[in-house]
């Protein structure tokens, strides 16, 4: 009713009216009803809203006041009515099948809109650093807001979360975080995410301030005394549920002393070399424990090295077959032990808890076609990027890692990291030694050559089962191969973009009858598939030389010129399919839930340790924390049971997970608290907080409470 069409009249009202039921009586053939859903818009459709919705009651007026000449009745509705109306029906409905969704999709044949899952990759991964950093200001508000040095802050916080939520909203845009907006307004949405993740770290340090007219700023950290030699504060905050023991690390270019305050016990730290060209050559890292929805401070002192000390460097070059490293390198912790040839390329996790030996191989790949871009995938072949060329070992007291560069026309570089500064890992402390329960993985490209898609594989010969890729952060799904050929030819094999799929969080290959899994978990969207039994790979980054052809799309080719570092943990574990998911699932919630570091300035001051009373139950995730902005006297508060139905986690995960509400807070007491659906549109009923609440598994209870602030 846009793009030139003209108004509805009462000229032309019937003849409209009568295309409109023309329509809808056609799609009525593909319902089991005489109710049918009329979806309503498209992109940039309301741009004059008034005007279309005057046109709107004007066709449904016509239409229902003709009910002679239509025999139809169209009013306007939300889903949730369209479902209830569909309830109050007495018709079976079928049950669509164990695959979960409707992926994969194609336009036409070999048509596949599989690209777009991977497309844009350091887009996805500010947009997801920024909602987190959102989510940790969120927190840090709702529990200070009314705290004595806070009085006078909370109007311009609050001005601020707005703001960011704004920028939330704007850049979970199906055209945003999809990555398939042209080049221009990518610029705009990634400068809007570097605002975002600015505005939550001033939110949180002004929070902790404790001069009640301080400024909402924040220092960049590369920009602080560490570079001029002076001591630094930093607050590092976890906005997890969970007690967490870490490795934290901060830009550096020497060896300093880390100590933890208020204590200012020395800690152990290392000095580990980045591959970077900027100031700093090194970054420092130690190992914190910071308590659930809590802080811990440290005071880095430049002038004293104490407790730190540097890496060990070995560094193999120019490596070929006929000129192989004079070692096959292992790395190893309390958990794990990866073994390398002395070409470079891994070959074996030893899960060392398990006593189990795994033949796990890794491979860099370059897709290349000339018909695909933001959306489509369409592959026409696919090379190795190249044999290793160097190999850098760097060894210490806190981590150790093997970095590979490849012999390739762009630079690729592949860390594989272990933390070694942790215990064995415990199911039943899951959130205490995750962290070296897995291999962390970076992969580092520059831009790629036009028409080429970047992919990491990993593949075993040991673990075997069906791949699962992760549904929004809530629940697994398995895939299957459709392992049907295209029809562009046999030496095309454009074919496999439909066994690719969306995955949030992880992609896993398990079964429940096998004691082996391997799964790789991401902190942005990727596209996966396992293309081959015992074997996934991932999507790293995209440059395509055309727009989606068909033509469709952007209409611009997807140039993508962005250097990408990829940060994923490598799981490999013998320990048997229930405390695989165990530690998937915690692990998925260590890497999506960064620590927040920042610099406090000399007079800032923390008041709590933690905001709970208490950690949450291993298998509950605090989902929501924040100011109503309907209401400031309310806070929204969700909780979120980690383990669906279908997972096969022990039943102590599985079980319904309880929690006491009135005390669940250090900062205040919960007097009342009234039960909402999801979007807090429907009031569900009050709830008495003296009992204890439990949560089912998988789902999602969402509160509004009053707090009593002490």
């Amino acid at each position: 009713m846009e793009d030139g069409n003209p108004p509805i009249t009462d000229k032309n009202g019937l003849k409209r009216a009568a295309q409109f039921v023309s329509i809808a009586r056609v799609r009525a053939k593909e319902y089991r009803t005489s109710k049918i859903l009329v979806p309503i818009g498209n992109d940039f459709r309301y741009q004059n809203a008034t005007k279309q919705f005057e046109n709107y009651d004007k066709l449904i007026k016509i239409i229902n006041e003709n009910q002679h000449l239509f025999n139809v009745t169209v009013h306007y509705s939300t889903l949730s009515q369209y479902f209830e109306s569909l309830s109050e029906l007495s018709t079976s409905w079928p049950v669509k099948n164990s695959l979960g969704d409707y992926y994969p999709y194609a336009q036409v044949p070999d048509a596949w809109w599989s690209g777009f899952y991977s497309s844009r990759p350091t887009l996805k991964q500010r947009i997801r650093e920024a909602d987190s950093a959102l989510q940790a200001a969120e927190q840090v508000s709702t529990a200070l807001r009314f705290t004595v040095n806070n009085n006078g802050k909370d109007s311009r916080v609050q001005q601020l979360l707005y703001n960011n939520r704004q920028i939330s909203g704007i850049l979970t845009h199906h055209d945003a975080v999809s990555g398939t907006a042209a080049q221009d307004v990518v610029h705009d949405y990634k400068e809007l995410a570097e605002k975002s993740i600015a505005q939550s770290a001033a939110i949180i340090t002004t929070m902790f301030a404790s001069d009640s007219s301080a400024t909402i700023s924040v220092d960049d950290l590369s920009q602080t005394n560490i570079l001029k030699g002076g001591n630094v504060t930093i607050m590092v905050y976890n906005s997890l549920g969970h007690s967490r023991r870490s490795n934290v690390n901060i830009p550096a270019t020497k060896c300093m002393s880390v100590r933890e305050t208020p204590s200012m016990r020395v800690l152990t730290s290392q000095l580990v070399p980045t591959e970077g060209e900027d100031a700093f050559r090194y970054r420092l890292h130690w190992m914190g424990r910071i308590n659930a929805l809590g802080t811990t401070t440290y005071l880095i002192t430049p002038d004293s090295s104490a407790g730190c000390s540097y890496s060990s460097e070995l560094v193999y070059s120019d490596i070929s077959p006929a000129n192989p490293m004079d070692q096959s390198p292992i790395l190893q912790n309390a958990n794990l032990q990866l073994y390398f040839n002395n070409t470079g390329y891994l070959t074996d996790i030893i899960d060392r808890a398990a006593g189990e030996s795994m033949k796990v191989t890794n491979e860099v790949l370059l897709y290349t076609g000339d018909r695909d871009g933001a959306y489509i995938f369409r592959p026409k072949s696919v090379r190795s990027i190249g044999a290793v060329k160097t190999v850098k070992i760097v060894n210490g007291s806190i981590v150790s890692q093997i970095t590979l560069t490849f012999r390739s026309d762009f630079l690729v570089k592949q860390t594989f990291r272990l933390i070694n500064a942790v215990d064995k890992y415990d199911m039943s402390s899951p959130y205490q030694a995750a962290a070296g329960a897995a291999a962390h993985v970076f992969l580092y490209t520059d831009t790629l050559p036009e028409g080429g898609e970047l992919v990491s594989r990993f593949r075993s010969s040991t673990i075997g089962g069906n791949l699962h890729t992760n549904m929004n952060g809530l629940f697994d799904v398995e895939r299957q191969r459709l392992q049907s050929p295209g029809t562009s030819g046999d030496d095309d094999i454009s074919y496999i973009a439909q066994e690719f799929f969306p995955t949030t969080h992880a992609a896993s290959l398990y079964s429940s009858s096998s004691p082996y899994s391997l799964s790789v978990i991401f902190n942005r969207a990727h596209a996966v598939a396992s293309l081959e039994d015992g074997q996934v790979e991932a999507i790293v980054q995209r440059r395509t030389a055309t727009n989606d052809f068909p033509p469709a799309g952007l209409g611009e080719a997807l140039d993508d010129q962005d250097d990408v570092q990829d940060v994923t943990l490598l799981v490999a574990s013998a320990s048997g399919a229930a405390p695989g998911q165990v530690l998937r699932t915690t692990l998925t919630q260590i890497l999506n839930n960064p620590l927040v570091v920042l610099p406090l300035a000399d007079s800032s001051r923390v008041k709590y340790d933690s905001f709970l009373s208490n950690d949450l139950p291993d298998n509950l995730r605090l989902l929501t924390l924040k100011t109503s902005l309907e209401d400031k006297s309310k806070t929204i508060l969700r909780l979120h049971h980690l383990y669906p139905p279908t997972a096969t986690a022990p039943v102590s995960y599985t079980n319904d997970s309880c929690v006491s509400l009135a005390d669940m807070f250090a900062f205040g007491k919960i007097r009342s608290a009234t039960q909402y659906s999801l979007s807090l549109l429907y009031n569900q009923g009050s709830v008495d907080v003296s009992k204890k609440v439990c949560i089912a598994q998988g789902d999602i209870l969402t509160l509004l409470v009053s707090i009593d602030y002490y």
